[in-house]
C-alpha cells in the first residue's frame, strides 16, 4: 500500500454517523483476461478506526480467491461518510422498489436479494458525504509539475493527505475558492467527492 495502516487511521475521523469506504476494483484494461461484461468490484464499509486493517485485508482474500482478475486497484474515500443521510435516501429506493414490485414489475426481485450492496452503493454517492474535501489528481510522474501544483495548493488551503499513483499523485485537500489558483498546463483534475488510491492486490 502507498500508505501505512497508521497513517490512514490518523486520516480518518470516525463519529456516531461517520463510516469510510474501501473498494477493490479490476478494471479491463488492466485485466485482459476479464470479459467486457464489466469490471469486478468489491467494497467494504469501515466503521472505526481498528477495523481498517481488518477490512483491508478482508478485500485482499475476496480478490486473491477472484480468478478472472490478476489486478485490483484498493481505494479509500477521501470525505467520510454519513450513514443518516444515506439510510433516508436508501429507504425512499427500497420504497421505490415495492411499488413497482405490487405493480408487477419482475426484476426488483434481483435487488432485493442484493440489498446490501445497494447500501454500499448509496453510501458512495455525493449526497452521502460527511465533509466536503477536494482530490486532486495530478495525472503525471513531472516532479516540476507536483511541486507546481503544491506550492499553489500551500498559498490557499491545507493538504490533508499526499499518496502517489500509478500516473501521478492525489492531493486531498481542505475546501477552499479553487478558482483562486490558476489553471496549469499539465494534467490536472479537481473532484469534489471521490476515492483516492491506496495500491494494487
Amino acid at each position: 500500500m502507498k500508505l501505512s495502516i497508521q497513517e490512514l487511521e490518523d486520516y480518518s475521523e470516525f463519529g456516531e454517523n461517520r463510516v469510510y469506504l474501501l473498494m477493490a476494483i479490476a478494471r479491463k484494461k488492466e485485466n485482459p483476461d476479464i470479459t467486457s461484461s464489466g469490471e469486478i468490484v468489491f467494497r467494504e464499509v469501515v466503521k472505526q478506526e481498528k477495523d481498517i486493517e481488518r477490512e483491508i485485508t478482508k478485500l485482499q482474500n475476496a480478490c486473491k480467491q477472484y480468478g478472472e482478475a490478476e489486478k485490483f486497484r484498493l481505494y479509500y474515500s477521501a470525505n467520510a461518510r454519513n450513514t443518516l443521510d444515506a439510510y433516508f435516501r436508501y429507504r425512499e429506493r427500497m420504497n421505490g422498489w415495492m411499488e413497482k414490485k405490487i405493480n408487477g414489475q419482475a426484476d426488483i426481485d434481483n435487488k432485493l436479494k442484493r440489498l446490501d450492496s445497494h447500501w454500499k452503493s448509496e453510501l458512495q454517492k455525493p449526497h452521502s458525504r460527511d465533509e466536503t474535501f477536494f482530490l486532486y489528481d495530478l495525472d503525471t510522474k513531472s516532479e516540476d509539475a507536483r511541486k507546481e501544483l503544491v506550492e499553489n495548493l500551500e498559498e490557499h488551503t491545507e493538504i490533508k493527505l499526499h499518496v502517489p499513483t500509478p500516473n501521478g499523485h492525489h492531493y486531498i485537500v481542505e475546501p477552499f475558492n479553487h478558482t483562486e489558483i490558476p489553471e496549469f498546463d499539465f494534467d490536472l483534475e479537481r473532484m469534489n467527492d471521490r476515492m483516492f488510491f491506496l495500491g494494487y492486490i
